[in-house]
């Protein structure tokens, strides 16, 4: 979900019938778009129960249905429902921070060991620990499964590889954080660019082609430097939207994914 996208749309004119036309397929284009994303993250409630979904929708919208020509005298009344969908939008991501905030606050849980036919997912990361368990508590909270972090999985007389292999091998999903921990630049030039772990981008490499890329997710810093080769692979933002869009491609791939859980 989109709320630059929103702000994009509210920035554009509606004085002329093409305008207005243009107007009239943007929102409709997010609109659907949040929709989506919301079927895809949160599970079927009852007819008469509250959800993220239904909060999402607002009567207002019937008339916009009815449009086929946004009118100038309509025009405004597009730009209200806008806003009350960006409104509740916004409510909805600020209800995951908090759920977010108060995970990473929490005291760590017993032991992150796989046990045999539990189904696991791999966490790959760098040095920001504070964002590791962010997510990875994300992950087990909506998803109910194990979640692999190979430094806290005993070594048994492997090497770093070797672990790797047993441990990525049991994955139904990877996800990749990729945080800003190193600079780098190209050889003559002189200035440096942020980037990620170089074990990072190994590991996200070996994991694609372990699992293939729909079934490894990128979570990016800002400004972090992104490999060009990974075409395909999904690249998400970790900002303050990523958590239903990382729902909707675990769920995409398969994975029993209630994004309704985050918000408890």
């Amino acid at each position: 979900m989109s709320l630059e996208n929103y702000r994009a749309m509210r920035q554009m004119s509606a004085d002329t019938g093409a305008e207005r036309a243009a107007l009239l397929a943007a929102f409709r284009t997010w609109d659907e778009r949040n929709r989506r994303l919301l079927d895809q993250s949160f599970e079927p409630v009852a007819w008469h129960a509250s959800s993220p979904k239904s909060e999402y929708s607002v009567l207002k919208e019937i008339e916009i249905k009815l449009i086929d020509e946004l009118t100038a005298d309509k025009a405004p009344l597009l730009g209200s429902v806008a806003d009350e969908k960006a409104r509740n939008l916004q409510s909805l991501l600020d209800s995951l921070a908090i759920y977010e905030i108060s995970s990473a606050n929490a005291a760590p849980a017993e032991g992150h060991k796989e046990s045999e036919g539990a189904l696991t997912m791999f966490l790959v990361h760098g040095r920001d620990t504070a964002a590791r368990e962010v997510v990875r508590r994300f992950l087990e909270r909506v998803t109910g499964s194990i979640v692999v972090v190979l430094a806290d999985q005993p070594g048994k007389g492997q090497t770093i590889i070797e672990k790797l292999e047993t441990h990525l091998g049991r994955a139904a999903f990877v996800v990749v954080l990729m945080t800003v921990d190193d600079e780098g630049r190209l050889r003559g030039e002189s200035d440096l660019r942020l980037r990620a772990r170089q074990n990072v981008v190994f590991e996200l490499g070996y994991a694609i082609g372990k699992l293939g890329r729909d079934r490894v997710c990128v979570l990016y810093e800002d400004g972090v430097e992104l490999p060009s080769d990974y075409y395909g692979v999904q690249f998400i933002p970790f900002a303050g939207g990523w958590h239903l869009p990382l729902v909707a491609e675990l769920k995409a791939a398969g994975i029993n994914a209630d994004a309704n859980l985050a918000l408890e």
